[in-house]
């Protein structure tokens, strides 16, 4: 059985000038498309609390969800303007900040499990995090989010039926 590469590619990003220069460098403004209430959303809430609970050296995290503060392109943006710390971008997102992010959502039906994305995920993924090291972004962590879905209002079983 062949597994289509076309899972949700979500990482949790933080620009690195941001870190290191925000007003505030005890709060962290963390931006995302994903709905408010959703299991992701639930899983920042944890984290932001278990930073805030760091003794010591507290961090406070602001989550904008549902795209409030924009798409992943304006997110990106306004991480580039230190407007935001972090986000969890998709691969169309981290495309905004270097392509070569995309190298494995273009080839659907070559793996054949999970493991197998995993694995040549694993050995790119120092080349990725140093090429958007290079333009200022630092990746804390890579994961997938699901299976994309298409939907459509009338029946199709293959993509060149989309294009009617």
């Amino acid at each position: 059985m062949r597994i289509n590469n076309a899972i949700l590619k979500v990482v949790f990003l933080a620009s690195a000038a941001g870190a290191a220069f925000a007003d505030d460098p005890k709060r962290i403004k963390l931006a995302t498309v994903l709905p408010r209430g959703s299991s992701i959303h639930q899983a920042l809430i944890e984290m932001g609390e278990k930073w805030r609970q760091t003794p010591g050296a507290p961090v406070g995290l602001t989550i904008f969800t549902d795209g409030t503060m924009g798409g992943e392109a304006e997110t990106v943006k306004r991480m580039r303007i230190d407007q935001l710390q972090a986000s969890l971008l998709s691969v169309a997102g981290l495309a905004q900040i270097d392509a070569s992010v995309t190298a494995l959502q273009y080839m659907p039906m070559v793996f054949r499990s999970l493991e197998e994305v995993d694995y040549v995920r694993d050995r790119l993924r120092p080349l990725l995090d140093k090429r958007l090291a290079e333009k200022g972004f630092v990746a804390l962590f890579w994961g997938d989010a699901g299976w994309v879905r298409i939907f459509s209002t009338k029946p199709a079983l293959h993509p060149a039926e989309f294009k009617k």
